[in-house]
């Protein structure tokens, strides 16, 4: 199971201020009321790191670069009755790499793209 909510930072900086005055593990956990456990661990990270900063997670990798961002937007703009599906298979031949359809719309939202769907019949009378 993880962890609970990350520690303010005023509360941060009330344990290492009293840990540069000398107090044990188990007096700062008195004082603040954390558990001894939630000190130490914090003061380790700060005698290791130097900051006691939360770590922004890295998350999965991209499956594609920026350049075969670009030719898939030249893609689907070339023609824009392609779904999703039709546009990875393309993708995937001129790129030689390996996504999912969804990766592919995710992509097409990101450049900017909505989904609409073509009219199923003509108008009856013409817009000026």
């Amino acid at each position: 199971m993880g962890r609970s909510v990350e520690l303010t930072p005023e509360k941060k900086a009330a344990i290492l201020a009293y840990s540069s005055v000398g107090l044990s593990t188990r007096e700062i956990a008195f004082k603040t009321g954390f558990n001894q456990s939630t000190v130490s661990r914090l003061l380790k990270k700060y005698r290791e790191k130097g900051n006691v900063d939360h770590e922004k997670g890295r998350g999965w990798k991209r499956a594609s670069t920026a350049k075969q961002d670009r030719i898939l937007k030249m893609l689907s703009l070339s023609d824009r009755r392609l779904s999703s599906t039709e546009l990875k298979r393309d993708w995937e031949e001129m790129c030689n790499i390996s996504v999912t359809s969804r990766n592919v719309r995710n992509r097409l939202l990101e450049a900017g793209f909505s989904a609409r769907h073509p009219r199923r019949k003509p108008l009856l009378t013409k817009i000026m």
